[in-house]
């Protein structure tokens, strides 16, 4: 239960940027998931939100890879409207790889693209 609370507590930090990457990943992609990535960090350590690999990863490239039925995001991503809901989904050491459907009534991703312009979360 601590680790969903932590990581409900980064999105609710970061919903703005990642709303904003699910929509334009969306447009650009079709159906996905933003991934918070905890599992490969980018020149620094794992505990720094800093240098988290986030990434769009689309419905169409977990089926070209093959791995679309056995990924357990592809329920939440099937299941998702775009237009008001985003699908997060954090990849953790050891495999883990809990995933979110997050709606926030208050700044839908549409919305989110609108107002941040780049996308970039953190």
């Amino acid at each position: 239960m601590e680790i969903e609370q932590q990581h409900m507590g980064y999105i609710a930090s970061n919903w703005p940027s990642l709303a904003a990457m699910a929509w334009r990943g969306f447009q650009a992609e079709g159906k996905g998931a933003v991934v918070i990535d905890r599992e490969t960090v980018r020149q620094g350590s794992a505990a720094d939100d800093r240098f988290l690999m986030v990434y769009y990863l689309s419905e169409a490239t977990l089926r070209e890879r093959g791995v679309w039925s056995q990924h357990p995001v592809c329920e939440a991503i099937d299941a998702y409207t775009p237009e008001t809901e985003a699908v997060i989904l954090f990849r953790l050491p050891g495999g883990d790889q809990p995933a979110y459907k997050i709606n926030i009534e208050e700044l839908t991703p549409p919305q989110a693209a609108a107002l941040h312009g780049d996308g970039h979360v953190g």
